[in-house]
């Protein structure tokens, strides 16, 4: 093995370890992150939620996502896509979203629609293990799942935007800042309609370690709320 493969694999087993020793789980991060600006967005649009007209419908998620928690607790319609209830990679079951958000925004609810795919197959650690033999075609299979996901949730928002009236769809998307995947060409037309970009890091959210993230979104109202990068004037927890 390479000297900077072992560098890179003893790094991966440190930051396992100190978040095991912290109690930190990647997912929790995650949706910490997403807890945290999704607050700036119910904040400014305050009066959508007060009269009972705001949605969330999370793509892709878990079964008591902390987003979807936080929505609840304030005011807010929320409603989860994910395993525990469908399998999106399916049409019909992205029918079933299509039609549950259009009944949302036919009510007069102005609707978020926040889109968090799974992530792994374009995580940045494959390239450590892209010369194994076998590995690329076994990552490429990874990666075409992927994209038959993306080309899924890329109808089921383009649909969706013909439909809103304008104003009342906020669409997201948001991925790991340096994933693989925001370079691949299947994304391209899911990003099109996205044009507005939010950066957050998890240390400006209340967390102990950096964790980049990326959001784009088909507004700026929400992306210029949620924009907040390490000021490095700070140790991290890894």
């Amino acid at each position: 093995m390479k000297k900077g493969t072992q560098a890179q694999l003893r790094h991966g087993q440190r930051l396992a370890q100190v978040q095991t020793q912290n109690g930190v789980m990647p997912n929790r991060v995650r949706e910490s992150l997403e807890a945290a600006a999704l607050l700036d967005a119910f904040n400014a649009s305050s009066r959508a939620v007060s009269a009972g007209r705001a949605s969330l419908h999370e793509y892709c998620c878990g079964e008591h996502s902390l987003m979807s928690e936080i929505a609840k607790k304030q005011g807010v319609k929320a409603t989860r896509w994910g395993l525990h209830n469908s399998d999106l990679s399916k049409k019909s079951e992205r029918d079933r979203v299509l039609a549950a958000v259009t009944k949302d925004l036919r009510s007069g609810h102005r609707v978020t629609l926040w889109v968090a795919l799974p992530c792994t197959s374009w995580t940045t650690w494959h390239r450590v293990f892209r010369h194994r033999l076998g590995y690329p075609d076994r990552l490429e299979s990874a990666r075409e799942e992927s994209r038959k996901m993306i080309r899924g949730v890329t109808d089921v928002i383009s649909t969706l935007l013909r439909r809103a009236k304008p104003g009342f769809l906020s669409v997201c998307f948001e991925w790991p800042r340096y994933c693989d995947g925001w370079k691949d060409p299947a994304l391209r037309r899911l990003t099109q309609p996205l044009t507005h970009e939010a950066l957050f890091d998890g240390c400006r959210c209340g967390l102990k370690i950096k964790k980049p993230w990326r959001v784009i979104a088909n507004t700026p109202a929400i992306t210029t709320a949620w924009s907040r990068i390490c000021r490095n004037n700070h140790l991290h927890g890894v």
